[in-house]
Order: C-alpha cells, then sequence, then structure tokens
C-alpha cells in the first residue's frame, strides 16, 4: 500500500512555502502544520471547494499569501511519478494485491489518474477526498482494513511522513518511513518483496 506524494509521486517542495509562514520552521514543523491543520483535512476529505480551502489555509495558519496565489502554486505541486516508478507498480500488480492511500483532491487527483497514468498502476486507490478521510485519522486506515478484508499486519504501507507512518503503526499495519523510488525499493525488499 502506497502513499503517492514523496513515494511514488515527486513533488515540488512543501505543500506551504516557507516565506508564506512567519516565523522560522524546519521541513518537519511545516509538514506537521499540514497534516494537523483543519483546512487541508477538510479538502481532502472532500468536504469543501478549492477556493474555500485556499481561503481557510491562508486564514487558519496567518499565511504571508494571497489565496488565490496559494492554490495556483498548490495546483502544480505533484510533478509526476518519479523515474522507474510506474514499471515498479506495474511489476508488483503482477504478484501482489497493490493500492494506493493517499491524502489528495479534485485538483490533483485526476491529474494523478490520467496525466501521470497512475489509474492501472494498482488494483486499489484510497484517495482520501473520494474516501472521505484523511490520513493520519484513523478512519482511512480502517477503510481499506475493511475493502481488503485482512490482517492489518499483512499489509506494509510506504509514506514519506512520519505521522502518517506512526498512524499507519497503531493501525496494525507494518509501515514504513520513505522518501523517494529508490527507499521505496529498499524497504519492499528489506520486507522480502520481489518484483
Amino acid at each position: 500500500l502506497f502513499d503517492l506524494g514523496g513515494v511514488i509521486v515527486e513533488l515540488g517542495g512543501r505543500p506551504i512555502e516557507p516565506a508564506w509562514i512567519r516565523g522560522e520552521h524546519t521541513s518537519e514543523e511545516i509538514w506537521r502544520l499540514w497534516l494537523t491543520s483543519t483546512a487541508p483535512r477538510e479538502f481532502e476529505s472532500g468536504r469543501s471547494a478549492p477556493a474555500d480551502f485556499a481561503r481557510a489555509i491562508v486564514a487558519e495558519l496567518d499565511l504571508d499569501v494571497a489565496p488565490e496565489t496559494f492554490l495556483a502554486r498548490f495546483e502544480r505541486w505533484p510533478l509526476g511519478p518519479f523515474p522507474g516508478a510506474l514499471d515498479l507498480l506495474h511489476a508488483l500488480k503482477g504478484r501482489y494485491r497493490t493500492g494506493i492511500f493517499s491524502n489528495s483532491n479534485a485538483l490533483h487527483w485526476a491529474r494523478k489518474m490520467d496525466e501521470m497514468r497512475l489509474d492501472d498502476a494498482v488494483h486499489d486507490h484510497f484517495a482520501s477526498h473520494l474516501i472521505g478521510h484523511a490520513k493520519p485519522g484513523p478512519e482511512g486506515f480502517e477503510h481499506v482494513l475493511e475493502h481488503w478484508s485482512v490482517d492489518p499486519e499483512r499489509i506494509l504501507f510506504l509514506d514519506d511522513n512520519a505521522l502518517n507512518v506512526d498512524a499507519a503503526t497503531a493501525a496494525g499495519f507494518r509501515a514504513v518511513r520513505v522518501e523517494g523510488i529508490d527507499a521505496t525499493r529498499e524497504a519492499l525488499a528489506g520486507h522480502g518483496i520481489r518484483w
């Protein structure tokens, strides 16, 4: 089970530019702000429209950017699959049950499925905005378990964010934090998964 951004799909930096945040913050702190903020969770759970999301995140985090500028940058955030990522997914699909569990939204999902050709690269897609649950909340992991009907320890989940890995571990999944396709391959091989 794969996260997309930072694992399979290369991202253009962080969702929030450091220059937009008042004060000094590490990369980890910026991710924590993003994953624990209400506005992204609402948007990535399919409960708000893009313009409402942009206004809400700018207000919630007191960002020094116009909502329209934030949204224009956010739309271009996913760059495309890492080189070799699609080949890896297709090879794994022939040997294992595979899926994507990604915090996503209406702006990014069509690009990921069509333009980036991820639609048929795995068996199952668990897009947060379509299932109504965003990571790191436990409901999304419960949704995956209900759909797959397997014990959680039989699922290896790869994500680039520590909060999501911790949430998956709490749900009983085998979970590993990886960044990029090389680390993804290493984690798979380390768990005895061949392609």
